[in-house]
Formats: structure tokens, sequence, C-alpha cells
């Protein structure tokens, strides 16, 4: 009897283990950014991902004839809160935004800003 309570206890450790890694682990996340009305003076953006203060990913999108209503990319994030530091070239000035957002499971997520 003993045995197989070892044994038991032993299986639902490995499973506790296992959802732990996997709730961690990256995963494919689709981002999208919506530029705002001055899209069309828009020459470029860098994106940085940074979690706990530290950067995690960068995406640079360049436009030639203004920006999309909306960028989509995909990202691999762990579930936890980051911070999207977002910097906008447009043809006047740069603009820069800091978006924070936080990962739970979900496999889309919105950026809006003021741009």
């Amino acid at each position: 009897m003993r045995r197989k309570a070892a044994t038991i206890l032993l299986i639902l450790g490995f499973v506790a283990i296992g959802l732990d890694l996997y709730k961690r682990a990256p995963r494919e996340v689709k981002v999208r950014l919506r530029w705002a009305e001055k899209r069309h003076e828009m020459r470029s953006a860098t994106v940085v991902y940074e979690r706990d203060g530290e950067r995690v990913l960068q995406a640079t999108f360049r436009y030639r004839d203004g920006a999309p209503y909306e960028q989509r990319h995909v990202v691999r994030l762990a579930r936890g809160r980051y911070v999207a530091r977002v910097s906008v070239e447009y043809a006047s000035a740069p603009r820069s935004v800091r978006l924070p957002f936080e990962v739970r499971g979900q496999d889309e997520i919105a950026l809006e800003g003021p741009w």
C-alpha cells in the first residue's frame, strides 16, 4: 500500500512540475498595433518588449508611404507582465509611448496608444 501511495505522489509531483513548466514556457502571441490618424505620416516604428526591466524582444517596421491602420506580428512571450516601448518616427517628429500589458494565455493582444 505504501509503495502504491508513493508512486501516486511521484506521478502527481511530475504532473504539477509539468504544468508549471508549461505555463512558464514562451508561446506564440499575435500582437496588433493599431495606429492612429497620423499613420499616413509614419515612417517607421520600433517596438521593444520588456519584462522586469529587461529587453525580451524587439521589432522594427518601416513604411515608405505611411503605415497601415493595423500592424500585426507574432512574438514568443511567456505569461506575465510586460511593457511595450513603442518609438514612432513621423515625417515631422519622433514620439515614444510606454504601454504596459499582461500575457495570461491569450493568443492575441491589441496595443493601442496615443501615437
